[in-house]
């Protein structure tokens, strides 16, 4: 995959994304794999950990990635918004289900899964809260556990959320 600047990728149209420079972020890569799996073409581009990053902020409003943009609209960095943009371009391959029930479990474990407070949440919860607690956290690490709210009482809750959420995970594959 070519990595382009983020001022040619903002020239491009079609299918954008900005990916974390050097880490395999789980946002960003189940982005790229919905789109691979849709058979989308894309563009991507990088974001550098622990930089201002400029122009993603100008462009996209955020720091942080993944940031995914099509033709002109506005980019976007939720995972819903990007699972529902990529629905809408490739619905011949249908990430999300069609039966009303179905739909509303799917995207409730999704943002047990994807979203703040979920399990991706937690883990880093889980990961940065040692170090940040040890008062010599490096500046990259103390500005993340800024980004994301760090506050040590939602450290302590992350151990009992994932638990929490891989149980549920385990009972409905179970079911299914």
């Amino acid at each position: 995959m070519e990595i382009l600047d983020i001022g040619e990728l903002k020239k491009r149209s079609g299918l954008r994304i900005v990916l974390v420079a050097g880490a395999p972020s789980p946002w960003g890569q189940a982005a790229k794999a919905m789109m691979e799996f849709k058979g989308l073409e894309y563009s991507a581009g990088h974001l550098i950990p622990g930089d201002a990053n400029t122009e993603v902020v100008k462009w996209s409003g955020v720091n942080s990635a993944p940031v995914v943009a099509w033709n002109d609209e506005k980019p976007i960095d939720r995972w819903n918004d990007i699972l529902f943009l990529l629905e809408r371009l490739a619905p011949n391959k249908p990430l999300v289900p069609e039966d009303p029930q179905d739909r509303v479990d799917f995207f409730g474990m999704a943002h047990e899964i994807n979203g703040e407070y979920g399990l991706g949440w937690n883990r880093r919860l889980m990961m940065f809260g040692p170090i940040l607690e040890s008062g010599q956290a490096p500046q990259g690490l103390k500005l993340m556990g800024e980004k994301y709210h760090y506050n040590k009482a939602d450290a302590q809750s992350a151990s009992r959320r994932i638990v929490g959420t891989l149980k549920q995970l385990s009972n409905q594959l179970k079911k299914q």
